[in-house]
């Protein structure tokens, strides 16, 4: 659950920003004593009563055994030791299987939650993965103001829309950190190429180690992907430094300071390299396609009719299964990243109802060839869209042999 509470982030906000004795004395997390605050209430004053020792950080944290954290993450990191503070916020939704049933509809939301930095880091201990805070070069000034941004957010509760390509944590920490700069602006340098590629190539190429996390959001992305869209939403956590390493705050009068001070602290000392174990997806339907064709063998030497029927009810089983996701995906899900799908040629539930309706037709031989066509369709497609890929031909081909051999028996001759 998120680990966020508006009267605590309030009473933060008063004490940091605002600096009064009244708010520090309720703060269960304050260590020290506020400041004394003068009944002067002059601008001078009061603000020589502010403390001046904030500091704020990006956290990155390494990809994590999770479908969800194939990436890693990134919070941003609020700290004013002289009153004890230490904070975390980070952009994300309830980790509950409702909440995520709710994000493939379309309807899930998500905030910022204020968390402890010692509880936030937990998790990470426990999985074992590095978590390094990179300092942010803001200023006093941005940095209360960062704080007091993070305020308003909690009192606002969950109310974004979560979209893992253009509102995820890095993205969203980003935005919150350019929404506190003021008279200044964020202008990115040198962009790597996961970065400056569209977000189907963002996909790919920002965890290459998860071959199976790439296979499944590239077949539920739609016509999206082919966006460049906006540079934010693409710095993942794994190049995340070394794009704010080439980035600037800039002034109107043009000039500027780097994004990062270079100053590193290392939260978390992990070790452990989480990818995907045990075959990768062109293994896999390599060895269905293998499958497959040992299959039609046996059902042309008139063999292991059993066998070939259990074989044939699972493929297709699988093929109506997924074929049904990503038919609401692309279709009724109100997540717009995934309209527009071309592999709802392949995935969807009709050919599972053509069967059911009319496979003791003495023509559904034609309705098989129909099938082969349009899997023949979709692989060629793959050469002009890509949203078809590799493994998506792959996934398609033990589909096609089935179905080919189906009209190939069905033939009046045989």
């Amino acid at each position: 659950m998120i680990h966020s509470s508006v009267r605590q982030l309030t009473i933060l906000l008063t004490a940091v920003v605002l600096g009064t004795a009244a708010a520090m004395a309720q703060t269960p997390a304050a260590a020290s004593p506020a400041p004394d605050v003068s009944t002067d209430t002059s601008a001078d004053s009061i603000a020589a009563a502010l403390p001046t020792d904030l500091h704020a950080g990006f956290l990155i944290a390494e990809p994590g055994p999770a479908f969800y954290s194939a990436h890693g993450h990134c919070a941003v990191r609020l700290t004013c030791p002289s009153h004890g503070l230490d904070y975390c916020f980070t952009f994300c939704m309830d980790a509950t299987l409702w909440h995520y049933i709710q994000y493939f509809r379309g309807t899930a939301l998500a905030q910022y939650a204020c968390i402890p930095t010692e509880a936030f880091l937990q998790d990470y201990v426990e999985e074992n993965r590095t978590v390094v805070e990179h300092e942010i070069n803001l200023t006093v000034d941005q940095v209360r103001a960062l704080w007091r941004l993070f305020d308003e957010e909690a009192m606002r509760g969950p109310h974004y829309h979560f979209d893992f390509l253009r509102k995820n944590c890095s993205s969203m920490s980003l935005r919150a950190v350019e929404r506190c700069l003021g008279d200044e602006h964020l202008v990115f340098g040198s962009l790597p190429p996961v970065v400056a590629g569209t977000y189907r190539q963002f996909i790919r190429r920002a965890a290459p180690d998860r071959p199976w996390t790439y296979f499944v959001w590239s077949t539920l992305v739609g016509r999206v992907g082919e966006e460049v869209g906006v540079t934010e939403d693409k710095v993942a956590p794994p190049v995340f430094v070394e794009t704010l390493q080439q980035a600037a705050f800039v002034k109107a009068d043009g000039s500027s300071r780097p994004v990062l001070t270079g100053n590193t602290t290392l939260m978390v000392e992990g070790g452990t390299i989480w990818t995907n174990r045990g075959l990768t997806p062109t293994s896999f339907f390599l060895l269905l396609t293998l499958l497959a064709l040992v299959v039609t063998v046996l059902q042309v030497c008139r063999r292991g009719t059993a066998l070939v029927k259990a074989i044939d009810v699972l493929l297709f089983a699988a093929q109506t299964v997924l074929g049904l996701f990503v038919f609401h995906q692309a279709c009724l899900s109100n997540l717009d990243v995934m309209h527009y799908n071309w592999n709802l040629l392949v995935l969807n539930p009709l050919p599972v109802v053509l069967w059911a309706c009319l496979h003791r037709r003495p023509w559904f031989r034609w309705v098989w060839l129909a099938f082969v066509g349009v899997l023949v369709l979709y692989m060629l497609l793959s050469f002009v869209t890509p949203q078809i890929g590799l493994y998506q031909v792959l996934m398609a081909l033990p589909l096609l042999i089935r179905a080919a051999a189906h009209v190939w028996l069905a033939a009046p001759s045989r």
